[in-house]
């Protein structure tokens, strides 16, 4: 989506006049972010290499061990040779070649 049409599309909605319109423009984000993950989570299987950034800006590369409905379940090897792991949402993950 351009700048200009996301421009317009936050103009429309500060257009808005009462809380149920703002409610059924809230829902309509949501169903559509729901949609977007599911996608996402469809990209992957058990056994993948892939990689992520963490909120503190680290980035690591692991393995995929489970899909769950929200999250998959993410294997990297730590620093001190133990294996972690880590729920990240799929549409953090990209493949590693």
């Amino acid at each position: 989506m351009s700048k200009s049409t996301m421009q317009k599309a936050i103009d429309l909605i500060m257009t808005l006049d009462s809380t149920y319109e703002v409610s059924q423009v809230i829902d309509a984000i949501k169903l559509k972010q729901n949609y977007l993950a599911s996608e996402a989570r469809r990209n992957f299987i058990a056994g993948d290499k892939v990689k992520f950034t963490s909120r503190n800006g680290s980035t690591y590369t692991g393995t995929v061990d489970k899909i769950k409905q929200k999250y998959i379940l993410v294997t990297v090897k730590g620093n001190s040779g133990y294996p972690m792991r880590y729920n990240v949402p799929a549409t953090m993950l990209s493949k590693v070649a």
